[in-house]
């Protein structure tokens, strides 16, 4: 663990609004540690606690539903394209269907030509699609204590970051997206890895190799973040903004040879996995005309081919198809009946039936939507930051509020104040543009709002925040055992479906 900073005697402090408190020295009043802390038994037994209990939460009855469900139509369909290599098109980057290709084959999935992913809700019969969930469930546990110990580096309690680690492991939204064929637990790991590298970015010496470590890893994994789908552009966003502006964390900006260079690793791991997307694409395809003719030309089956052409250059290739990917995405106007809107994911007012099929006169359902006390208790805690943030302007002069302008108090103030843009920014594209989205749209998002209660809840009283988180803690659970055969499939009367319907609009 990284030496706690010596806390000079209160004759040598200068007063807090004479100078600039560097964000080293701004730590809470529980001595948090600043840097990750894997020589820290305490924090290093909840990790591993927490990766066995999310390995069960996400690994039961994975098989459940054996049919297709959902956007499996669409990726299940991209994993068999890349192992055939059959030419096809998809408005979102290469990285996430490569990793399911690539880990799928490696544990044994490979194409039936008699089956098809053709149908939602068709039977997987005798298609081994079980290695596919598993590789979406594994990103889904790691992301678990990895989310404990980004909360840690924030410099949030083990308390708190606790409380952290189990809003995100016992979140149905999470869960499903990582039970499924899907691309979102990949999404949601890069993204809180990302955050996890900045911290320690923002933190290493200037001109020594724990930066440049820092400096190249937080590049590389912000580049695999938008590689899997543009919708994770929100935290590298700001992450570039804190770095080259040395805001909130920062005492200084990162020089512009560092923003390049991170800049260069992000954007060159981008590039490259189109390389490698291009390479996998050696026959004709149901995506074949989305790409140039002279492409065609290079590929098996076309009647074009010709085996003496070379294939276009890639940067031609690569520009090309990623306008065509933006077009497409821009152009998608199609209404959708399971579509929802921002401010219902935030009161969880919405969710989406991803299956529903009968079984002997029982129903039994996949339904996404959010832990109700989670997603309410985020809700809550979002709300509290920003009344509290628009009372400590109005009463800025106030004597009670300058006595608690404490460093602890400076540090949770500019720290919820980048966790709350965190949640903002990956609200305001659905904010701001009138498209289809859906529930599982609020991920990124969702994940500052669980930081951010961890702050919140780290300004209370020892006795009174250990109270709350287990008070939170406990109501999280049982709200997730209480729903969890919406999670699992688990066959129920009509009943009991009724009883869980809480809201109207979740039918």
């Amino acid at each position: 663990m990284a030496a706690q900073a010596k806390t000079p005697k209160p004759s040598e402090q200068a007063p807090v609004a004479a100078r600039r408190v560097s964000f080293s020295e701004m730590k809470p009043s529980t001595a948090a540690p600043t840097f990750s802390v894997p020589g820290d038994k305490r924090d290093s037994t909840i990790c591993w606690i927490l990766f066995v209990i999310a390995t069960c939460v996400r690994f039961y009855r994975l098989g459940m539903p054996s049919s297709v469900v959902f956007d499996e139509y669409h990726f299940g369909t991209f994993v068999d394209n890349i192992l055939s290599g059959a030419t096809h098109f998809d408005i979102h980057p290469p990285l996430g269907k490569l990793t399911l290709a690539v880990f799928g084959y490696l544990v044994g999935y490979r194409p039936d030509p008699k089956f098809g992913y053709d149908e939602i809700g068709k039977e997987y019969g005798g298609v081994l699609y079980y290695p596919l969930r598993e590789i979406a469930a594994i990103f889904g546990v790691v992301t678990v204590p990895l989310m404990y110990s980004t909360a840690r580096n924030i410099g949030v309690s083990w308390v708190g970051s606790l409380l952290v680690a189990g809003l995100f492991c016992f979140d149905n939204l999470n869960i499903v997206e990582s039970r499924l064929i899907l691309m979102d637990s990949q999404i949601v790991f890069y993204l809180v890895l990302s955050l996890f590298c900045a911290l320690h970015l923002w933190r290493s010496a200037p001109g020594s190799w724990s930066r440049f470590w820092w400096l190249t890893a937080t590049g590389l994994v912000c580049g695999c973040s938008i590689s899997v789908k543009w919708t994770a552009l929100a935290t590298p966003g700001l992450i570039a903004i804190v770095s080259f502006f040395g805001l909130h964390f920062m005492d200084d900006p990162l020089s512009l040879l560092e923003c390049v260079w991170a800049g260069v690793m992000g954007l060159g791991l981008y590039a490259a996995l189109f390389w490698v997307h291009f390479k996998t694409l050696t026959h004709t395809g149901p995506g074949v005309g989305f790409f140039p003719q002279e492409f065609r030309k290079t590929l098996i089956g076309e009647p074009e081919y010709d085996p003496t052409v070379k294939r276009k250059p890639f940067f031609e290739l690569f520009t090309y198809l990623n306008k065509y990917m933006f077009t497409a995405n821009a152009g998608i106007t199609t209404r959708h009946h399971w579509e929802s809107y921002w401010y219902q994911w935030v009161v969880n007012w919405r969710g989406l039936l991803y299956s529903n099929t009968s079984i002997e006169g029982k129903w039994a359902s996949v339904y996404l939507f959010s832990n109700p006390i989670i997603c309410w208790a985020c809700a809550g805690f979002v709300g509290l930051f920003m009344i509290g943030f628009l009372f400590s302007i109005r009463y800025r002069d106030a004597k009670w509020l300058k006595a608690l302008r404490r460093e602890s108090f400076l540090y949770a103030r500019r720290t919820s104040i980048f966790l709350f843009w965190g949640w903002l920014i990956n609200l305001l594209p659905y904010i701001l543009v009138d498209r289809s989205a859906f529930v599982y749209h609020y991920l990124p998002g969702l994940i500052y709002a669980q930081l951010l209660s961890g702050v919140m809840v780290d300004q209370l009283p020892k006795k009174l925040r250990a109270v709350a988180v287990l008070v939170l803690l406990s109501a999280s659970v049982a709200s997730f055992v209480y729903f969890a055969p919406w999670i699992y499939c688990t066959p129920l009367t009509s009943d009991e479906h009724a009883e869980r319907r809480w809201l109207k609009r979740w039918d």
